[in-house]
């Protein structure tokens, strides 16, 4: 899991708002399986909707500029975001994403991101709620930051009870299938970068970058 503040600019944060105000939405349901369509209460952006695509590439290009995002995830194929709306009684039951999305060329589905669009003080409730070891961590974030998670995990979003709860959501194939691999690459890129300034240990750093490049020679899928 990790948290990524700021993603879109505020110019961008207006451009998508802006769209949304006058978007025609429907019912949420379309999108669930069969067997959580139930307990998804919500509404989503119009598949097909006229300037859906531009937008989509907004939140698309800003993830992808954040270069902590790009080292973590190793992403290799993004699904257009989702754009949903949670207004007061709306909710999304416990469920698992599914694993495999995507029409005409599928995608794995390693990492979920939500990317939040309403300013936390504006809405109460909505809370998006993730299983993990330690039990269950709820996540509410300013407007414009977005939370990324792996998709294996048991998550909903709580019943929203005042204002109304903007998000974009999409799905994240990685170039590293093993979550722990892709865990370990991280640390080591973010520990190789705290170390290339120091010019006595020029030799121990290229070998760890030698190490890196190989490793991700041998893990990764593209």
């Amino acid at each position: 899991m990790m948290t990524f503040e700021g993603i879109l600019t505020a110019e961008e944060l207006a451009v998508i708002r802006e769209f949304l105000v006058g978007a025609p939405f429907v019912d949420g349901k379309y999108s669930a399986a069969a067997s959580v369509a139930a307990s998804k209460i919500n509404l989503q952006l119009q598949p097909g909707s006229e300037g859906e695509e531009l937008v989509g590439r907004v939140v698309i290009d800003a993830l992808l500029r954040n270069n902590v995002f790009r080292t973590w995830a190793k992403p290799l194929h993004l699904t257009p975001p989702i754009f949903a709306r949670y207004q007061p009684g709306m909710r999304y039951g416990a469920h698992v994403d599914s694993p495999v999305l995507g029409g005409g060329r599928p995608l794995r589905s390693d990492l979920s991101v939500t990317l939040f669009l309403s300013d936390a003080a504006d809405y109460d409730g909505g809370e998006l709620a993730i299983e993990f070891a330690g039990g269950m961590r709820q996540v509410k974030l300013p407007a414009g930051s977005a939370f990324v998670y792996s998709t294996r995990a048991v998550h909903q979003v709580c019943e929203v009870t005042r204002g109304e709860r903007m998000v974009a959501v999409l799905w994240v194939q990685s170039m590293i299938r093993d979550p722990h691999i892709r865990q370990t690459l991280f640390e080591m890129e973010a520990a190789i970068t705290s170390l290339e300034d120091q010019a006595e240990i020029k030799q121990e750093v290229m070998l760890l970058q030698k190490s890196l490049s190989n490793l991700l020679r041998h893990f990764a899928e593209i």
